[in-house]
């Protein structure tokens, strides 16, 4: 009882770091951030509405990958981008041993 325990804790800090990227990767894009995008876009000859339009557009597959994740996928690494991306974002308050740090 104890190792099944033990996964489902495991699956739901996943499914909890998991939320935790997507929220981050949601609220990383601040006004000032997406302003300077906005000036980029129309110097580069493109309109703020295609920019934005694409931003949304990139929202929505995040989302959509949060919720199609199949079992045995590591969603967090889906969801993060990469590892290295994940190992960033990682909250660390959970973490123990030294190795994991």
């Amino acid at each position: 009882m104890l190792i099944e325990t033990r996964k489902i804790e495991q699956n739901m800090v996943s499914k909890l770091n998991c939320m935790y990227f997507a929220a981050r990767k949601v609220s990383m894009p601040s006004v000032d951030y997406m302003m300077k995008r906005e000036e980029g876009a129309i110097e580069e000859g493109k309109s703020a509405k295609e920019m934005y339009i694409a931003c949304s557009q990139k929202l929505n597959v995040l989302i959509n990958t949060y919720f199609s994740a199949a079992r045995g996928d590591n969603i967090e690494i889906k969801i993060a981008g990469n590892e290295e991306e994940r190992a960033d974002m990682m909250p660390l308050l959970y973490v123990d041993s030294d190795e994991v740090k």
